[in-house]
């Protein structure tokens, strides 16, 4: 599949960020195991989009994919899906999980109901708008509305993924609907553009409602600028949570390792002097300073892995970097052969049953082994509760009210305690 530099997937990050082209330049974009699984589920969306059929009701439990960027693909492996590479071209074997043909159901399912002139992984093109720009779109469809005398363009997204994607103010959305209006507005009389984003993992289908207008007004006055001014022989840098977090680059630019480095400090400096009524002691973090820090150090542990992976690199290439060395990670051992090993055990009198643990496969392989309508299963799983833990209010999980812990509890009942004692 064709893909353009400054395509919609990509716009979060050159919009945002002018010198984001240039310091990904160079940088090969590997297949990691949750792009592939995306690639699959809009692969199966496609076949059943068209063929007009459930994906529950799709015979294949694989499905058969082909790429032609081999140097993505070295190194990736991936449990239970085949991947065979050329010097040109890969091919891959990709099984289909219920959930994935669950996933898929949910979103055709919201496809089906916006009219007959529908289009599923259809390319089209902002070229009006950037020099050779296009993109290809997993879903939309067009709606003739007399009160508007035009037509409403439905453009769906399908993100199978496990990140939480909004929908407001979606840049990739709004690339592909600038492309819908440019390659279409021949036929339709595009008035207004109803832009949604389908979740399964979340639970999630939201719709941004924007008229043709704004679209090509976002299309002259930020898409094309942030275009013009990433092709600067110096484009600007801006660093920033959004764009920068699936650069690739961002593992060795400056400009961002400054403001990560910075970000932190700038949170305290923010903060307001504490007053005599401060229930903390002074080398004590305050309720405050901890809510900074927490929104500042999760980006950490990614950007951590990024520059440990440039410096590795570099070091590969025999760059001395100073502090550092090259070592041989930690792994566990491995029976390299386990049926030769099992007859071996056998062979000098050791029965099999003392060679296995018996367990249960897991919920996953269970539902897949069993009929689709088969409700044996159902009595017997449960979800546990999960632990308390902070997240940030942008959040989608519902906040839970704040309770005491039982060491505050049992200092407050021995305060009460001595309290009376003393009034006694």
């Amino acid at each position: 599949m064709k893909h353009f530099d400054f395509g919609p997937s990509a716009m979060h990050r050159k919009v945002r960020c002018a010198a984001s082209s240039k310091v990904e330049r160079g940088y090969v974009n590997y297949e990691r195991p949750e792009a592939l699984e995306g690639t699959a589920a809009h692969d199966l969306a496609d076949v059943c989009g068209n063929d007009q059929i459930k994906a529950k009701d799709y015979v294949p439990d694989k499905l058969e994919l082909e790429f032609d960027n081999p140097k993505e693909f070295e190194g990736l492996e991936i449990p239970g899906v085949v991947i065979k590479i050329t010097d040109d071209l890969v091919r891959v074997t990709y099984p289909i999980s219920d959930e994935m043909r669950r996933g898929v159901d949910l979103f055709l399912d919201e496809c089906r109901c916006h009219g007959t002139d529908i289009y599923f992984e259809e390319q089209v093109s902002f070229s009006d708008y950037i020099p050779g720009g296009f993109g290809t779109a997993d879903f939309f469809a067009f709606v003739f509305d007399p009160e508007l005398n035009g037509y409403i363009c439905t453009l769906i997204d399908f993100k199978f993924g496990h990140i939480f994607v909004p929908v407001e103010n979606n840049y990739q959305l709004l690339g592909y609907a600038l492309g819908v209006l440019q390659t279409w507005s021949w036929l339709y009389n595009i008035v207004r553009f109803d832009l949604m984003i389908v979740q399964p993992r979340h639970n999630y289908i939201d719709t941004w409602t924007v008229e043709a207008h704004y679209v090509q007004c976002w299309g002259e006055d930020v898409l094309t600028p942030a275009w013009e001014a990433s092709q600067q022989i110096q484009p600007e840098y801006s660093p920033g949570d959004i764009q920068c977090r699936y650069c690739l680059g961002r593992g060795e630019c400056k400009p961002y390792a400054m403001w990560m480095l910075v970000k932190v400090r700038k949170r305290f400096d923010e903060l307001p002097v504490n007053d005599e009524s401060e229930v903390f002691e002074p080398d004590i973090l305050s309720d405050e300073e901890l809510g900074q820090l927490c929104q500042s150090l999760g980006h950490f542990a990614t950007w951590e892995l990024k520059v440990k992976e440039i410096a590795l690199a570099r070091m590969e290439d025999q760059h001395e970097i100073p502090g550092q060395k090259i070592v041989i990670s930690i792994t566990r051992r491995k029976i390299s052969d386990p049926v030769k090993m099992e007859k071996q055990l056998r062979k000098d009198g050791y029965k099999k049953a003392d060679l296995y643990n018996q367990t249960l496969k897991t919920i996953t392989q269970l539902e897949k082994m069993v009929d689709a309508d088969y409700e044996g299963l159902d009595e017997f799983i449960y979800k546990p509760e999960g632990r308390r833990v902070i997240a940030p209010l942008s959040d989608r999980r519902k906040a839970l009210v704040a309770i005491k812990s039982d060491v505050f509890d049992a200092f407050d009942a021995s305060d009460e305690e001595e309290t009376k004692t003393t009034n006694q």
